[in-house]
């Protein structure tokens, strides 16, 4: 069992970074942002305070490399009033419907259901039961991103990994995709 402090404040050049420490069952010390920003540094569990807050200090140049573009990216975020995601669900449910259609029939194959989803790291999945989960915000971005995600979730109906074959299946259903694919990896965040 994890056994996690609160959250507490430390000072590294003059940035004021929120951390927690997390003590469990490991070997070495290490330090991830998480999504609220704040540092979670996790360690083992005999370590003592002052040896961890010594491993963030010797480390604060990352930390503050990686909390500075943590609030960049959360300055940058798009966000949205529930209203809206309520009708951004039922346009990309709509949108996603019509393209996985289109896609599924191209291959001769089925799906089972398309589900909507409030995804945080995900844009599309493809479940094994021929399930085709799709992250709602997919309709804020340009019309051929949703194009993208579909056609890669689709092909997973026949292919479910991403072996050569399946970037050709891909690719028989949407020629641009390595286009689609470099776009959502440089702008796709701020959308999250």
């Amino acid at each position: 069992m994890d056994n996690k402090e609160n959250v507490d404040i430390i000072v590294l050049n003059g940035v004021r970074v929120p951390y927690t420490i997390t003590k469990m069952k490991r070997k070495s010390l290490s330090m991830k942002m998480n999504r609220e920003g704040i540092l979670d540094v996790r360690v083992p569990k005999r370590v003592s305070k002052k040896y961890t807050m010594d491993f963030v200090t010797k480390n604060s140049e990352f930390v503050i490399e990686v909390y500075k573009n943590w609030k960049s990216q959360k300055e940058n975020r798009i966000t949205y009033t529930p209203t809206e995601e309520y009708k951004y669900r039922e346009e990309a449910r709509r949108r996603c419907s019509v393209k996985a259609t289109e896609y599924a029939k191209n291959l001769g194959v089925a799906y089972n259901q398309i589900r909507i989803k409030d995804q945080h790291t995900r844009w599309g999945s493809c479940s094994t039961k021929h399930n085709l989960n799709f992250n709602w915000r997919l309709v804020l971005m340009p019309e051929y991103i949703l194009d993208y995600v579909v056609a890669h979730e689709v092909a997973h109906l026949i292919e479910m990994n991403h072996s050569a074959k399946f970037w050709k299946v891909v690719e028989t259903l949407y020629p641009d995709w390595q286009e689609a694919r470099a776009w959502l990896k440089s702008n796709g965040q701020k959308y999250m």
